[in-house]
């Protein structure tokens, strides 16, 4: 029988597993690209749309829309 702890790691680690392995747009030296969220780096500029969850720590450089708040708790982008 597993501990609670045990059991936590275990989710966390196929949550870790699920969340690297979701598709993203990516300006990468000039040139759009779709990738897995674990392939994101350093200076990668992510082109996000309505309600996608955002992969990683990011500064928003501009937006389509007036104002844009991020849901942290779901870590979705809400225009």
């Amino acid at each position: 029988n597993k501990s609670p702890v045990h059991k936590s790691l275990i989710f966390r680690h196929k949550e870790d597993n699920r969340a690297n392995k979701r598709k993203v747009s990516v300006i990468r030296k000039d040139e759009m690209r779709v990738m897995t969220s674990e392939n994101i780096q350093v200076g990668d500029i992510l082109y996000l749309t309505e309600d996608q969850e955002v992969p990683c720590d990011v500064i928003v450089l501009s937006s389509s829309h007036e104002q844009v708040c991020f849901d942290f708790d779901s870590l979705k982008a809400i225009f």
